[in-house]
């Protein structure tokens, strides 16, 4: 190392450049895992909006005034599909849901692993909806940090409101 900060050839100055490329690569990889974990929260926030649309939409209130909670799993299911491709503009692909970037690239895919709705009766159990989602976020820098991000989300949401007893 001596030797090299005594060379009066130049080669201090490769030194400086390595320091430089390895500062940029180090910032490079931190802006891509903020990316990816921005990206990561907002999926989870979505998700967890979509499951509660669901709920929300297909609360049958023919039943509140009686104090029961039904909720109809059909038009349970047609919203939380529906919030992905209206709402969230996703285009929907077999078995889930793809994003892309203004320019044209995928940015993420998003795959409904299961989707459990539960309608509720009349003893009293709540109606929900849960889903597990599997996202794959696209890293920028294939070639660098190798295959894509892999992530699994869990959300779920329930009604606990009783009309009519109030």
């Amino acid at each position: 190392m001596k030797v090299l900060l005594r060379d009066k050839r130049g080669s201090v100055g490769v030194n400086v450049i390595l320091i430089m490329l390895l500062v940029v690569f180090l910032g490079t990889i931190v802006l891509e895992y903020s990316r990816v974990l921005s990206a990561r929260d907002t999926l989870e926030y979505q998700c967890q909006r979509a499951v509660n649309t669901a709920v929300d939409f297909a609360m049958r209130d023919d039943y509140r005034q009686d104090g029961i909670n039904i909720l109809d799993p059909e038009l349970a299911e047609s919203q939380f599909n529906a919030y992905f491709t209206d709402a969230m503009g996703l285009t929907d692909t077999c078995g889930g849901f793809a994003c892309y970037d203004d320019n044209g690239d995928l940015a993420y895919t998003l795959t409904v692993d299961s989707l459990e709705i539960t309608s509720g009766e009349a003893d009293g159990s709540s109606p929900g909806v849960e889903a597990i989602f599997t996202a794959t976020i696209s890293n920028a820098f294939h070639s660098l940090l190798g295959a894509d991000t892999v992530i699994t989300i869990h959300v779920a949401s329930r009604n606990d409101r009783i009309g009519g007893e109030e």
